[in-house]
């Protein structure tokens, strides 16, 4: 019994620790928001561009966004690791991808749709691996399992709301890529309190 509650109490000050960590709130809303893109993109993008007859093609814009997305999580997140340049990354994709759903808004074609996308999805995929990755490197061993576990159930929660959302958005194209440049905004406010590596080293 004794050590029964002794365990408890461990998982217990293991999850205040993380609780009170703002790096970690910070990072997992900047998953969830992410993933709510991602995500938003495979499920509603085909009957979003309906309106202005691009349905067709969404498909194949989404696949392509997933290849090269994968591409970039083969290439990006050592390089951006190696140079210890986790914050600065995120500080600068998000804002180019939300200027490419800004511009979106007020210009749907079938070759803005094949760039913006895939080179969104080449930038944003990467992200997932950084993020976890400024796990492995800032929390310590005794609060890395509860610290991933927190970012991923953080993350998840945001992610599925803003995708269950995005259903009374989809009727316009235009109405559909605000409601996704929104959070795009958010996580770059986010980005910008997110500490730098540097920070992090000396904390």
């Amino acid at each position: 019994m004794e050590f029964t509650r002794g365990v408890e109490r461990k998982v217990v000050d293991r999850m205040g620790e993380v609780i009170r960590r703002r790096d970690l709130w910070i990072i997992g809303a900047l998953l969830g928001l992410g993933v709510a893109t991602f995500d938003n993109l495979a499920t509603w993008l085909q009957p979003a561009l309906r309106d202005v007859g691009l349905e067709g093609v969404a498909g194949d814009v989404v696949a392509l966004s997933i290849i090269l997305g994968l591409i970039g999580v083969a290439l990006i997140p050592d390089k951006i690791a190696g140079r210890g340049i986790r914050t600065i990354y995120l500080r600068t994709i998000i804002p180019l991808i939300a200027v490419f759903f800004a511009v979106l808004v007020f210009a749907i074609n079938k070759i803005l749709l094949f760039v913006f996308l895939p080179i969104s999805g080449f930038l944003m995929l990467p992200a997932y691996a950084i993020i976890m990755d400024w796990i492995g490197k800032y929390c310590g061993r005794d609060i890395h399992g509860s610290a991933t576990g927190f970012v991923g159930l953080t993350s998840r929660a945001i992610s599925v709301a803003l995708t269950i959302i995005a259903v009374y958005f989809i009727g316009n194209s235009r109405v559909y890529f605000t409601f996704l440049t929104a959070p795009l905004v958010l996580a770059l406010i986010l980005s910008w309190i997110l500490p730098k590596d540097e920070q992090m080293g000396m904390s």
